[in-house]
């Protein structure tokens, strides 16, 4: 017993700390003061059940994995106390991991009961995502509930936030270390040594209070004269790494025959049980064996209060595995995997035969679980049991072949790699399975493929077995994007009110957000800006934790709205959307942060600011770039640069990208490639139109006019109502340069029509000084066609000449703020740190004035430099005052 730490854990709870951290080295006693303070709760009268206690190993840096053992560990207190998260995990629709977060945290939410969850060697996790998720669980963290994490390093959560608010609790190794008196109480009494005062301070000293070693070394001394441990004593010494292998080696030297083969048969185990051991080993007596290890203190470590579960001391368990027999090795892992196949086990029987090189095996049974391994959402895992196959085994399976495609998708990798898992020669899609079938499709629609989509999702219907949930909700969506890029409206909007159905249904809250967003850009395609509102609005009661704080997947639904506030001329608002939503969606996945740019791109040039405009729709550009899952992101971002460039009168290089597309002619097609990627006919239009916007500039009229009304009977077969307004206004535009006012007004007239219900702005506004005396000449026009009575039309034409001579009136490259001049506003931390650099502060100084940590100065300082353009300390100052931002 250690009173004076179980003393410190104890204030920790006492002063309601929301993290109690137990950080310091390998072999520091972290689990085994974790296990006496259990202890010590129940003597005090605490439940031992009030306790949750979760060991953590490598596989669970998949986040979805992560999660099950999180709630089943949670489960074990009182008979369970996150019923509902354990009911979500189960469900057929993977849940989101801010689903499955807002949900646990209401369920915690009515504890009765102070209870501590204990995370056990969380040193092992490395996924950004877990961090994320145990961030946003601190920071929402129910009243009753305590965190207690034990690690080798610091974890990356907010460590310097929670100590400021006193919400931080601290063990590290200058604290765990065995003073003199433990050291001699744990040599002489726990490990039955008898050695003097001086020899245990000489141990301690070279050690440094370090655990492991005094534990080593007690059992290299075991049965050794007084001679031989003096001799022992006087010689201990060297780096850890040396003292281990040595000691180890005494330690294994001592032992049986027979324990030294059980060490090493089982040592291929990451976790050890009774039964498992026995059919390793081939013995029936290893309950006994493990006891005996346990109790001899040879680094065993109890995963449970039962004495069930063990695990070698990692570091054991290294040496153990590097004196195993290659030959007998894999058949040691085939018993390993067959016992945890009849036990409900088949990751862990996976990983057995992964070890084994047993590859058919392993491919069978990875075959029958994907499926709800991907339903789970362990995308991570999967992949790494395709990876360690060879290529010829998983080359002979479609359904595998097609599940690692689809893998592969969401985790960014490239179209080719995609394509080459599921092009096989002579292969005929018609007899393949509705699995194999659905994925293809969903491919074939990201290659902007919709055609073929379309015709593989209708024999995906054909095969689909009745009541498929997973099947269901992948193919509707495919249907939703193969639609809508295919230019069919209607039939998007039909697919992902299903997709809303089933999400909603499940709780899927990262499904039903996208959907709602995607239905909210639909509509607003159709024209109707206030019905796309209502969706979002829908979105965002889906989006909220259980204290109403945004969810990162609301960064969508942010960048929406802000798209809607700029269409209706509010561009401060649009703009602090636009920048909360980038900041958001990043924190769910950068990809979701390019259409942020890109709106940001169009709100700062709509407030006279083309630099930050530029460096916006270059962020935009950046992303497409380096996430190369869909070709027609490139693509799109490259026809709103060229849409800038034109706003910016630098009709050049938007003629340059037109030449470089192969549009630069009204009859002018897009350059193709095999899948024919640029045919969509979505996309077809975006450039199109952006094309008419180039014409105009150059003075091309004739080609602009007839390039307008080849797009006109999609757009009113479709009822994309945006599109029209834009085709008339532009052919309004052209017709005015022509000399032809009367056409001119009757195309506008209609034009206006359209979107005068909705109150579209910037539509118009955007098409800068050529667009308002047309609507000047209009004012006039349908005056006199009134002949003094008020026409339906006046009040709106004068709300957009009111938005003309705002902008007049709006300063160039300046804004009302200077932040408003930079792409990412700087946060009030950054801010800080700015004026102590200005102030000839170090790092360091900055860091002890904040009361924060060094490397944390050093990422602000990172930001600050990415956020103002520059490289340098002296350059982020100049910059700063350049913008205002310091005096």
């Amino acid at each position: 017993m250690r009173p004076r730490l179980l003393e410190r854990l104890a204030e920790g709870l006492r002063r309601g700390h929301k993290l109690i951290l137990i950080s310091a080295p390998a072999g520091f006693g972290k689990t085994t003061l974790l296990g006496e303070w259990v202890h010590h709760l129940s003597e005090g009268g605490r439940q031992r059940d009030e306790v949750a206690w979760l060991s953590l190993d490598e596989d669970d840096n998949d986040a979805a994995r992560f999660f099950v053992h999180l709630v089943a560990a949670l489960e074990t207190v009182q008979g369970g106390v996150c019923p509902r998260t354990s009911a979500l995990l189960q469900s057929l629709q993977p849940p989101s991991p801010k689903a499955i977060l807002t949900l646990l945290i209401n369920d915690l939410a009515i504890l009765t009961f102070d209870m501590v969850l204990i995370l056990d060697d969380y040193h092992v996790i490395e996924q950004a995502a877990i961090h994320a998720a145990l961030t946003f669980l601190l920071d929402h963290l129910p009243p009753l509930l305590h965190v207690v994490i034990a690690s080798r390093t610091d974890p990356p959560l907010p460590l310097a936030r929670l100590r400021a608010r006193n919400q931080l609790a601290e063990l590290r190794a200058a604290d765990l270390r065995f003073t003199s008196q433990e050291a001699a109480m744990f040599l002489n009494q726990t490990m039955g040594l008898q050695l003097s005062t001086q020899a245990i301070e000489t141990l301690e000293a070279r050690t440094e209070g370090w655990i492991a070693g005094l534990q080593l070394a007690a059992l290299s001394m075991r049965g050794k004269t007084a001679e031989r441990v003096a001799d022992f004593i006087a010689a201990f010494g060297g780096s850890h790494r040396h003292v281990i292998d040595y000691l180890a080696e005494e330690v294994l030297a001592q032992q049986s025959d027979e324990t030294r083969v059980f060490l090493c048969q089982t040592a291929i185990l990451n976790r050890l049980t009774a039964p498992l051991c026995n059919a390793v080993t081939g013995r029936a007596d290893s309950q006994a064996i493990l006891e005996r290890l346990e109790q001899t203190n040879l680094f065993l470590v109890s995963l449970d209060e039962e004495r069930k579960w063990y695990r070698y001391h990692r570091l054991f368990a290294d040496f153990l595995r590097s004196r195993q027999d290659d030959v007998q090795l894999p058949e040691l892992h085939r018993r390993a995997a067959e016992w945890h196949q009849r036990n409900g086990m088949p990751a862990e029987a996976i990983h057995h035969l992964l070890e084994a090189a047993d590859f058919e095996a392993a491919a069978d049974l990875i075959e029958q679980v994907t499926r709800a391994t991907l339903m789970r959402s362990e995308v991570v895992t999967f992949l790494n049991w395709v990876e360690a196959l060879p290529h010829c085994v998983i080359h002979a399976r479609p359904i595998l072949r097609a599940y690692n495609a689809w893998a592969l998708m969401l985790t960014g990798h490239s179209l080719d790699e995609i394509e080459a898992h599921l092009r096989v020669e002579d292969e005929d899609s018609d007899h393949l399975p509705a699995e194999a079938l659905v994925l293809r499709a969903f491919i074939a629609a990201f290659q902007g493929r919709a055609r073929l989509a379309g015709q593989l999702s209708c024999q995906v219907v054909e095969q689909m077995p009745e009541g498929d949930l997973f099947l269901q909700s992948l193919l509707a969506l495919n249907t939703s994007i193969s639609s809508t890029l295919n230019g069919d409206l209607q039939a998007g909007r039909l697919a992902l009110d299903r997709v809303v159905q089933m999400s909603q249904a499940t709780g899927n809250v990262m499904m039903t957000v996208m959907a709602l967003c995607s239905l909210g850009e639909v509509t607003a395609m159709q024209g109707h800006l206030r019905e796309a509102l209502e969706f979002y609005r829908q979105a965002q009661e889906w989006s909220v934790d259980g204290q109403g704080q945004l969810l990162p997947i609301a960064g969508m639904i942010l960048i929406d709205k802000g798209e809607l506030a700029r269409e209706w001329n509010d561009l401060e608002t649009a703009a602090r959307y636009a920048c909360e939503g980038i900041d958001l969606i990043k924190k769910w996945g950068e990809i979701g942060a390019m259409d942020g740019y890109i709106a940001l791109a169009r709100i700062r040039q709509a407030q006279g600011n083309t630099l930050a405009a530029d460096k916006a729709i270059e962020a935009a550009k950046q992303i497409a770039l380096r996430f190369d899952a869909v070709k027609v992101d490139d693509i799109y971002v490259a026809a709103h640069q060229a849409r800038l460039w034109v706003a910016q009168g630098k009709l050049d290089l938007a003629w340059n990208w037109a030449k470089a597309r192969g549009i630069e002619s009204a009859k002018g097609v897009a350059q193709q490639d095999e899948a024919g990627a640029d045919l969509i006919p979505y996309l077809h239009d975006l450039e199109q139109l952006t094309l008419a916007r180039v014409m105009l500039g150059r003075g091309e009229l004739g080609q602009v006019i007839e390039l307008l009304e080849s797009l006109l009977p999609r757009a009113e077969q479709q009822d994309a109502t945006r599109s029209l307004i834009e085709i008339h206004m532009l052919k309004a535009l052209a017709l005015q340069a022509q000399g032809h006012a009367p056409q001119a007004n009757a195309v506008l007239e209609h034009a206006l029509s359209l979107a005068e219900p909705e109150g579209f702005v910037r539509l118009f506004v955007d098409e800068g000084e050529p667009m308002r005396p047309l609507i000047l000449d209009f004012r006039l026009w349908i005056e006199k066609q009134s002949r003094g009575q008020d026409h339906k039309l006046i009040t709106y034409v004068d709300r957009l000449l009111a938005a003309f001579t705002q902008l007049a009136a709006m300063p160039q490259s300046k804004t009302s703020h200077p932040q408003s001049a930079m792409v990412e506003p700087l946060s009030e931390r950054e801010i800080q740190v700015l004026q102590l650099i200005a102030a000839g502060l170090s790092n360091s100084e900055i860091a002890a004035r904040l009361v924060v940590a060094s490397s944390t100065i050093k990422t602000h300082i990172n930001n600050i430099y990415s956020k103002l353009g520059v490289s340098r300390r002296m350059q982020a100052v100049a910059r700063a005052k350049e913008l205002g931002l310091l005096s």
